[in-house]
């Protein structure tokens, strides 16, 4: 009876529905069934057996970390890896295995069962992919609905200053709330940008701990008398590299939710600490690598959420407030993302939210000797000399131009990189550079490549709405050059154009001080290793 039950077993087995597989220690498949062979691309056990396993990895280091991880524990549980199908094609499979010994305890090889799990991640991801073309679809939805409103202000508001019969009072309050309506329609494609992780940011060396005490005293009078605030900043001394101005709205966005969770008053707290993230919790983190990271924790009192509602709490457009826009989380989100880190969120009902910020720590931004005292800009319409204007926009280029040109600059202007780099080699001396970055046959950073290793010293505005995806090869960011994010007002134009003479004249003017005393990497200081991580 044994032993007949034993050959009935060995007979399941070979027709089991999933691989199943033996090596050697080195590799070397001694022993397979049918399906794993079918799984391959080959009609029979025979046709594998021999074969070594890592022609069969897609990526060497998945067998490499499969096999260290069975020296350390034994066995490996649901690891998924790529291998190569006899057709050149890759399959997804789960694995889950263990170390085969002798009589004596003596490692002989692995034994391991695989699951072609490639049908159900090719499903996952059309599925993936609806949600998203569902989402695009209220994001879309919902940008045409707000620009609508925008464009009707602006169109009502600047055809009731061109009628007839109106005084110079009402003619300039009609194009003042015009302006307004614009400032709307700015605001919605920062926040657009942002959330899409396109958004020009201007990241500075700060301590997360000093910005948090700082901000404390602001978010005081966003939350209200009810609402306590308590700091914890044990990682203050620590610096990150982030956008101080996105990183303030980051905190006011969190405070007035937590403000509206919490009508009847609570606390707000604010936990700053260092600490090290580990390989194995990258994932969990939601980190592309390990090392260590500031954690920002944001807790409060609040009514919580449940699941539905944390699964899409930063999805754009998304909001449970009435007369919410959707896009705070949103561009929290792509903001920290955008800095190299990340945000999770934990919450249930009646028991607040638990929000986690992660951003990578940087060494201390280096000691610079004093600098000579600010000149002051020169006041408006006393520049002078040749300005080069490059913008492909036939409705943007003579608005700047006309701004140039109160600033007292003769305007050049060309449609795009190459023309702008024809016109500039035939003028005789070119004082300011201001382009676009995005345009057709030559973008703005090639352009100011072309000319920087005859001119490193020349001053270069870049103006743009967009600069996700244009290369920036070397010599696109001289010694003296800046950026102006659109849209933008003729004044800021200027006053930027302006603080940029400024600040070349006095950089050519003052001694070399790039000789600062570098402040080296910190002093070695006790971190925590990431415990309780909310689930992202």
């Amino acid at each position: 009876m044994g032993t007949w039950f034993r050959a009935d077993y060995s007979g399941i087995l070979s027709r089991a529905p999933i691989g199943i597989y033996r090596s050697t220690l080195a590799g070397v498949i001694v022993q397979a069934n049918q399906t794993m062979a079918e799984m391959l691309g080959y009609d029979c056990p025979d046709d594998i057996e021999g074969r070594d396993l890592r022609t069969i990895y897609a990526q060497a280091a998945d067998r490499k970390r499969l096999v260290r991880e069975l020296k350390n524990s034994e066995v490996f549980e649901d690891v998924e890896v790529e291998w190569l199908h006899r057709s050149g094609r890759r399959i997804t499979v789960r694995l889950t295995g263990h170390v085969l010994r002798d009589h004596n305890g003596n490692a002989r090889g692995f034994e391991a069962i695989a699951q072609d799990v490639t049908p159900r991640r090719r499903l996952e991801e059309q599925v993936t992919h609806l949600r998203k073309m569902e989402a695009l679809g209220r994001v879309v939805g919902s940008v045409a609905h707000d620009f609508n409103n925008v464009l009707t202000a602006i169109i009502g508001f600047a055809s009731m200053a061109t009628m007839q019969r109106l005084s110079v009072e009402q003619r300039a309050s009609y194009m003042a709330d015009a302006l307004a309506a614009a400032e709307t329609g700015r605001s919605l494609t920062t926040s657009l940008l942002a959330v899409s992780r396109r958004e020009r940011l201007q990241p500075e060396v700060r301590s997360v701990g000093a910005e948090v005490r700082t901000l404390a005293r602001i978010l005081r009078g966003i939350v209200g008398p009810d609402i306590r605030i308590e700091c914890s900043l044990t990682g203050a001394e620590d610096y990150v590299s982030i956008d101080p101005g996105r990183f303030e709205r980051a905190l006011m966005n969190l405070a007035s939710n937590a403000r509206h969770a919490m009508p009847n008053g609570g606390a707000l707290r604010f936990r700053v600490r260092r600490v090290r993230v580990l390989p194995d919790q990258c994932d969990h983190a939601g980190l592309a690598k390990p090392g260590r990271y500031i954690r920002l924790d944001v807790v409060d009192d609040g009514c919580g959420m449940d699941a539905e509602t944390r699964s899409m709490v930063f999805e754009p457009f998304f909001t449970t407030r009435q007369g919410g826009t959707g896009l705070g989380l949103a561009t929290l989100y792509g903001f920290i993302r955008q800095s190299g880190g990340n945000i999770t969120v934990n919450s249930t009902p009646g028991r607040g939210a638990h929000f986690s910020i992660f951003l990578p720590v940087v060494h201390a931004p280096a000691e610079r000797k004093p600098v000579p005292p600010r000149v002051s800009a020169a006041p408006t319409g006393s520049l002078r000399g040749v300005c080069l204007l490059a913008e492909d926009d036939d409705a943007v280029r003579p608005v700047v131009r006309a701004a140039l040109e109160m600033e007292g600059l003769t305007v050049v202007e060309a449609k795009n990189g190459r023309d702008a780099l024809a016109s500039y080699r035939s003028l005789p001396d070119v004082a300011l550079i201001v382009s676009d970055v995005a345009m057709p046959e030559m973008s703005g950073y090639e352009f100011v490549a072309a000319v920087t290793p005859g001119r490193p010293t020349i001053p270069v505005l870049y103006i743009s709405g967009n600069t996700a995806g244009v290369p920036e090869p070397p010599g696109a960011h001289p010694m003296h050059s800046d950026f102006l994010a659109k849209p933008f007002s003729p004044t800021e134009l200027r006053r930027r154009v302006r603080a940029l003479y400024s600040r070349s004249r006095r950089r050519q003017a003052a001694p070399d001080d790039s000789s600062g005393v570098s402040g080296g990497p910190p002093p070695k200081r006790r971190v925590d290793v990431v415990r309780g991580l909310p689930p992202a």
